[in-house]
């Protein structure tokens, strides 16, 4: 496994904590506007990092509030739409029956902060995919998170 969603301790959730430090080093801002619809986001910690991604937040503003699905993979999946971004690569696309492909992690619902009480690892070559239950065409993404090289 490549990807990790752990539980935020009391510590963590009550003095701003993030894996033991106390700030955050990486914030990406995505906006998504399409003609064509897509329904799931891809965020990869590209195989060749030498790093692990932390990610501590995942807000996310969509036209579609009513649910997504966290998944995982150990590998990137193609995208037809990638965008650039210092270290995490970020893609998009429309694929039917997505969430049959790949291991679930958590339901999200009628939530701005995808991960609130939880975290993401991501270890070199690993994806979360965020997968909307309707077609989207538009959708603003902020991550927070921290790089710890090895």
């Amino acid at each position: 496994m490549k990807v990790f969603l752990l539980k935020k301790s009391i510590d963590e959730r009550e003095i701003f904590l993030f894996r033991g430090s106390t700030e955050i080093k990486y914030v990406s801002k995505i906006d998504i506007k399409e003609e064509s619809p897509f329904n799931y986001l891809s965020i990869t910690n590209p195989s060749d990092s030498n790093c692990i991604c932390t990610l501590h937040s995942l807000q996310l503003k969509s036209n579609d509030k009513k649910s997504l699905i966290l998944l995982m993979n150990d590998q990137k999946i193609n995208c037809s739409k990638e965008l650039k971004n210092d270290i995490l690569k970020i893609g998009y696309d429309f694929k039917d029956n997505i969430d049959s492909k790949f291991m679930e992690l958590s339901t999200i619902i009628n939530k701005d902060n995808l991960l609130e009480d939880n975290y993401i690892i991501l270890v070199p070559g690993g994806t979360l995919i965020l997968s909307f239950q309707e077609s989207v065409n538009e959708t603003h993404l902020s991550i927070t998170y921290n790089l710890e090289n090895f």
